[in-house]
């Protein structure tokens, strides 16, 4: 891996000037750790998965021991990341070990570390490390990079400054490159930057199968969630002169498809894609009676207002909640209050 000290001039003072010290508290507190859990959000994304089991591996060559803690079983388009299990676990099924140090990954609120929340805090020292604006710093060590176009690069950075000689092996660079891939939109977003084309070149360099990670992350259907997207697709609606488009999955949807919650990832792209929609929004009923919403923006709305508003958060273009009733409910709620948010 190439060392943050190799970057451009440049780039590398601007990082220094605005991160390094606050980087080096949290390497500080790595180091005198023993014992350390890393928890990504709920319903874990590719970047919270990439850059959790990433820091996991390399934390573990430096002799710590280190475990990942999932809220939930992580989709299926990220299970051949999990080459190793016996330090990865779902709560609260977790081993019975005396942590010195929690890092919370691309979180920008404790909620959204759900069920364990309490575990999370009751560890000496915690840590959190994110990139997204709506981020509360919640622990007792932040770091916030909103420059960062996802939390791998976050990683990405600590393994660099934390041990500048060190060599990725193949999967570690797999998982960087999963994490920065994924919250890019594979490279397509707008939050994609010269330094995220830059770090991923290097972990290209480091023996990763681009074709196979492009393959399960992007390509990859099983056919229960085409079944899904049968019956999702003539559901879709247009509103607020069609710059709002709309996209529902219910239970009953789930269950004539025979599929899981998993298997709607991605599905607000479909609305997201139309000419003219600025919004798009997807509105999935979850098996406990909640609806999750999913937000994504052409770049002239910014979601995660809205999304914070509703107790989640995320980025401009791309932002989510969770949101307590029924699927026509919460509907209304967010599209009122977003039409609002647009006419202003």
């Amino acid at each position: 891996m190439q060392s943050i000290n190799k970057m451009p001039c440049r780039q590398r003072q601007g990082f220094f000037k605005k991160n390094e010290c606050r980087m080096k508290e949290i390497i500080k507190a790595v180091k005198e750790a023993g014992a350390i859990a890393i928890f990504p959000h709920v319903m874990a994304d590719g970047d919270a998965i990439g850059s959790a089991l990433a820091l996991r591996n390399f934390l573990v060559v430096q002799g710590k021991q280190a475990y990942v803690i999932f809220e939930e079983e992580c989709s299926y388009k990220y299970r051949f990341l999990f080459q190793e299990t016996t330090q990865c676990c779902i709560y609260p099924n977790i081993p019975d070990v005396q942590y010195d140090l929690h890092i919370s990954l691309d979180s920008g609120d404790m909620k959204m570390l759900g069920s364990r929340i309490d575990l999370f805090k009751s560890a000496p020292s915690t840590v959190n490390m994110d990139h997204h604006k709506t981020n509360n710093k919640y622990a007792d060590l932040n770091y916030i990079s909103l420059s960062s176009a996802a939390t791998g690069e976050i990683i990405y950075d600590f393994i660099s400054l934390y041990d500048p000689i060190y060599k990725p092996d193949a999967f570690v660079a797999t998982c960087l490159y999963v994490a920065i891939t994924t919250d890019t939109g594979g490279f397509r977003y707008s939050n994609t930057t010269k330094r995220t084309h830059e770090i991923a070149g290097i972990l290209t360099e480091c023996d990763i199968d681009i074709e196979n990670i492009n393959k399960q992350v992007f390509d990859l259907m099983p056919k229960p969630q085409l079944e899904l997207l049968k019956l999702a697709l003539p559901k879709a609606s247009f509103l607020h002169d069609d710059k709002i488009g709309v996209i529902r999955i219910s239970r009953e949807d789930y269950d004539k498809a025979g599929a899981k919650e998993e298997h709607s990832d991605g599905f607000v792209d479909y609305v997201r894609n139309v000419e003219g929609v600025e919004v798009a929004i997807s509105f999935k009923e979850t098996a406990d009676g909640k609806v999750k919403v999913s937000f994504r923006s052409s770049g002239v709305v910014d979601v995660s207002e809205t999304a914070h508003h509703f107790g989640g958060g995320g980025h401009e273009n791309a932002a989510g909640c969770t949101i307590n009733g029924d699927l026509k409910d919460a509907e209304r709620q967010v599209i009122e209050y977003l039409i609002g948010r647009m006419e202003k």
